[in-house]
C-alpha cells in the first residue's frame, strides 16, 4: 500500500497539471471567441446589413449615392471577403420618391446606417416602422412627406443628432409635437406645411428655433356645418 501512494500522488498532481491547462485553454479560447465576435460585429456586419438593405433598396427602383468607406486595409480585406468585392461603401444618399413603398419596405432599410440623406416622401411610413429611420443616426437630411407619421412616431425622429433639414409636409403631426421639433438640437430648417400644427404651433416654434427657417401653412379645415 505504502508504494502504491507515491504513484497515486503522481498521477493525481498530472491531472491536476492537464486540468489548470485546460481552463486556461478554455479561458484562452474563449476570450479569443469574444474579441473576434465583437470585430466582426463593429468592423463587418454593419456592412453585409447595408448590403441586404441596398440590394432591397435596388429592388424598389431607388437610386443612391455611394463612397468608399474609410478604414485599414484589413478591414476592406474582411469585408469584401465576407460581403463581396463592392461591400466596403458607405450608402449616403436614397431617393425612393415616386415610388410605392410598402411597411415591411420601411423595415428593410434599417441597415442603411450611414445615410446623411434620405426622401422616402409617400411611403408606408408610420409610428410603427420608424424605427428601422431612427438607427440612422447619421442623417442631416429627412423628407417623409405625405406619410402618417404622427406625434407619437416624430420622438423617434427628433433623437436624430445631426438632422438639419425635415420635411414633414402633410403628415398628420399637431401641436403637441412642436415641443419635440422645438428640442432638435441642428435643425435649421423645418417644413410643417399642411399638417395637424395650427399657425400658433408655428410661432412657438419659431421663437424655440430663431435659427431655424419654418415652411408652414395651416391645413385647410373641413366645415362640419
Amino acid at each position: 500500500m505504502a508504494q502504491l501512494r507515491p504513484v497515486v500522488a503522481s498521477i493525481l498532481r498530472w491531472v491536476r497539471r492537464q486540468l489548470r491547462f485546460s481552463i486556461r485553454s478554455f479561458l484562452v479560447f474563449t476570450a479569443l471567441c469574444c474579441l473576434a465576435l465583437g470585430a466582426w460585429s463593429l468592423y463587418v456586419q454593419p456592412y453585409r446589413d447595408q448590403a441586404v438593405s441596398l440590394s432591397r433598396l435596388d429592388d424598389m427602383g431607388g437610386t443612391t449615392t455611394t463612397v468608399g468607406a474609410a478604414g485599414p486595409h484589413w478591414q476592406r480585406w474582411l469585408v469584401e471577403a465576407f460581403v463581396g468585392p463592392q461591400g466596403f461603401v458607405e450608402v449616403r444618399t436614397a431617393d425612393l420618391r415616386g415610388r410605392k413603398i410598402t411597411a415591411e419596405d420601411v423595415k428593410s432599410l434599417s441597415g442603411l446606417i450611414y445615410l446623411e440623406g434620405l426622401r422616402i416622401d409617400r411611403a408606408e411610413l408610420n409610428n410603427e416602422n420608424i424605427a428601422a429611420i431612427a438607427r440612422m443616426s447619421k442623417l442631416t437630411e429627412l423628407s417623409m412627406t405625405y406619410t402618417k407619421i404622427g406625434d407619437e412616431g416624430l420622438r423617434e425622429v427628433t433623437q436624430l443628432p445631426k438632422l438639419e433639414k425635415l420635411h414633414l409636409t402633410g403628415v398628420p403631426v399637431t401641436d403637441d409635437g412642436v415641443a419635440l421639433l422645438a428640442s432638435m438640437p441642428a435643425v435649421n430648417e423645418l417644413f410643417i406645411r399642411w399638417t395637424k400644427i395650427t399657425n400658433d404651433g408655428a410661432e412657438r416654434l419659431r421663437a424655440s428655433l430663431p435659427n431655424c427657417r419654418v415652411h408652414h401653412h395651416e391645413a385647410m379645415r373641413v366645415s362640419t356645418e
